[in-house]
């Protein structure tokens, strides 16, 4: 997807969203369809499809203003007692928008919204011992090879692979 067809990195660009913070890399915005009152969007400005698209810089940057916005949550809705942080990463995950957004959502008791987990899938298989021994290697390994690249805002026309 280019840029240019991204509704996000459109709204960035035109500054149509409700921004209540900005970051060099990062914007903190009222979600347009909130599922409860105060939910919040941490978008990074350049565009990158998912989290595993993001640099470092912009996932602690995205981190740093979801914990920011948690807080403040909690302290001026009276209601809103927790929060989900929820991003989805791929259409299998039900992400809606192509471009990277971490949700911040105010919760309180009984206010209807829910996760339901579907117990008649398990027991799952298990990892195999060389699935489970990547994934030490590979997340282990993560501060160790950091990939950092550049950081740059949406650059209209330029593909998302090249992000």
């Amino acid at each position: 997807m280019a840029d240019d067809e991204c509704a996000f990195c459109q709204n960035i660009a035109e500054n149509q969203f409700d921004v209540i913070a900005r970051g060099s890399r990062s914007l903190v915005v009222l979600d347009k369809h909130p599922i409860n009152r105060g939910h919040i969007l941490v978008i990074p400005i350049r565009h990158a499809l998912d989290l595993a698209s993001m640099t470092t810089a912009e996932v602690a940057e995205v981190a740093l203003f979801a914990q920011a916005a948690d807080r403040a949550i909690r302290r001026v809705l009276d209601a809103a007692v927790a929060t989900n942080l929820l991003m989805s990463n791929g259409p299998a995950a039900d992400q809606g928008v192509p471009h990277a957004h971490l949700h911040v959502i105010p919760r309180e008791p009984g206010d209807g919204y829910e996760f339901r987990e579907d117990y008649a899938r398990y027991p799952l298989e298990a990892l195999t011992e060389f699935e489970r021994e990547s994934l030490v290697e590979e997340v282990g390994g993560l501060l160790h090879n950091a990939d950092v690249e550049a950081d740059r805002p949406c650059a209209r026309g330029r593909s998302a692979s090249t992000s």
